[in-house]
């Protein structure tokens, strides 16, 4: 009788922590650069109005777990590329929410600078 509580009690706890575990959901993606497809490694990606967010890997995956179920605003930074905002991304209890970003290059051409000096003549 021993051994059948201490199974049933295991049992529960396990079905519990299965089920508190799937009350949040994640957004996953890659970030790209959208002139050559290439993939960003250290984009900082983060939950608009929150401190929750990643950045980046090797591969331009990232990953934001344990969210609640709702509607978020993203916000994707990397220096040199225009930062992006996209909103209404929709977390659903137990999901994966997949986004697919590609940045734009914010390097700016400038025109040329010219330097100009006069020499200083000494001795007269």
């Amino acid at each position: 009788m021993k051994n059948l509580n201490s199974y049933l009690t295991l049992l529960l706890w396990l079905f519990a922590s299965t089920a508190f575990a799937q009350n949040t959901g994640q957004i996953t993606g890659t970030i790209i650069d959208v002139e050559n497809g290439e993939t960003i490694i250290g984009a900082s990606v983060g939950i608009t109005g929150t401190t929750k967010g990643t950045a980046s890997d090797l591969d331009g995956n990232f990953t934001i777990r344990n969210l609640e179920p709702g509607t978020y605003s993203i916000t994707v930074t990397y220096i040199s590329y225009t930062a992006q905002t996209i909103t209404g991304i929709v977390v659903n209890e137990g999901e994966s929410t997949v986004l697919n970003i590609a940045l734009e290059s914010s390097i700016e051409n400038l025109d040329e600078v010219v330097v100009t000096a006069e020499a200083i003549k000494s001795g007269e």
